[in-house]
């Protein structure tokens, strides 16, 4: 995507739903934002915050945004998995 592109669909967008994360006990947290941009195009913008105040943004379409939330999700099983009894000592 063109990087005027990316600033009209910034200044154009309509918020059709926002999803706040906070991380226990802790100042990090992450917006999920669903947008529609000038062309009745969805996407997604991953916000990553510290305090309140954005320090990184990531925008991206439906699809890879839907290959995001496997990986996480396959993170997330292998996370919920027993450890193999050589690995625990």
């Amino acid at each position: 995507m063109s990087i005027w592109r990316t600033i009209k669909r910034f200044f154009t967008a309509r918020d059709l739903r926002e999803v706040y994360v906070t991380l226990r006990r802790s100042p990090y947290s992450s917006a999920f934002l669903l947008k529609l941009d000038r062309d009745q195009q969805k996407y997604v913008v991953v916000q990553f915050r510290h305090k309140s105040f954005v320090q990184e943004t990531c925008s991206m379409s439906i699809e890879d945004f839907d290959d995001f939330t496997r990986g996480v999700l396959i993170m997330r099983a292998e996370i919920d998995k027993p450890l193999p009894p050589s690995a625990v000592q």
